[in-house]
Parts: C-alpha cells; sequence; structure tokens
C-alpha cells in the first residue's frame, strides 16, 4: 500500500511539473502571437492598434521586453518621450545587453532637455557596441 502511495505521489508532482511548464509555455506562446500581430500592425503604420496589441503582450508576459522596446518606441513617434523612457528603461532592467534601448533613452532624453542623462546613456550604448565589436573579432 506504501508503495502504491509513494508512486501516486510521484506521478502527481510529475504531472504537476508538466502543467506548470505547459502553462508558461502557453502564456509565451500567447504573447508572442500578440507581439508579432503588433509588429504587422506597426510596419502597416497602424501605431495606436499596435500599441493596444503591444500592451496585451505584457499583460500577458510582463517581461517581453521586445514589447516593451515596441511600445517605447510608437511613444517616441508620438513625441510622448516620458513614456517612452519609462518603457526604454524597462527593457534596460530586463535585457542589459539590449543595446538598441539605450540608443533610444539617448535620443528620448535629449528630446526632453535632459542632456546629462541622454550622455549617461550614450555611454552605455558605446560600451556595449564596443564590446559587441570585440566579442565578434575575438578580443
Amino acid at each position: 500500500m506504501k508503495k502504491y502511495f509513494i508512486l501516486t505521489i510521484s506521478i502527481f508532482i510529475l504531472a504537476s511539473i508538466l502543467h506548470v511548464q505547459t502553462l508558461f509555455a502557453e502564456r509565451e506562446d500567447e504573447a508572442n502571437k500578440y507581439y508579432l500581430d503588433a509588429y504587422n500592425l506597426y510596419k502597416l503604420g497602424n501605431l495606436d492598434q499596435a500599441l493596444d496589441m503591444l500592451k496585451k503582450v505584457v499583460e500577458t508576459n510582463p517581461d517581453h521586453a521586445e514589447a516593451h522596446f515596441g511600445m517605447g518606441s510608437i511613444y517616441f513617434r508620438q513625441n510622448m518621450f516620458d513614456d517612452a523612457v519609462k518603457e526604454f528603461v524597462k527593457v534596460t532592467r530586463l535585457k542589459p545587453e539590449y543595446v538598441e534601448a539605450y540608443q533610444r533613452l539617448w535620443l528620448a532624453y535629449k528630446k526632453l532637455g535632459m542632456n546629462d542623462k541622454a550622455e549617461e546613456e550614450l555611454a552605455k550604448y558605446k560600451k556595449l557596441i564596443e564590446e559587441r565589436m570585440q566579442a565578434m573579432v575575438g578580443g
């Protein structure tokens, strides 16, 4: 009887782990579907619809760095530089190696007249570019 109990518990634990993994995979798949839709809307020039779709992405997966980058890019194009900065900062926290986010932060801070912050982000951008180039040439 004890063997069956241990076997049943083991199967239950394994099934639970697999179910959790499936839930995370489904969440990620759903977020990526929304992201692809948002990307296509953005390319067609439908910025408001793309932004709405990107918001669905981050509701589904708050750590989707590309969605935050897309939102920041749209806010930047709409001259909403404070909102753009917030999104690009989220990108750099989620993916510190996301070079383009530092470049966009530099531009957004320049637009806001925050030149000191802009220069900080430009320095980070240049450092990451330099590191990337050194890695490419094996240095």
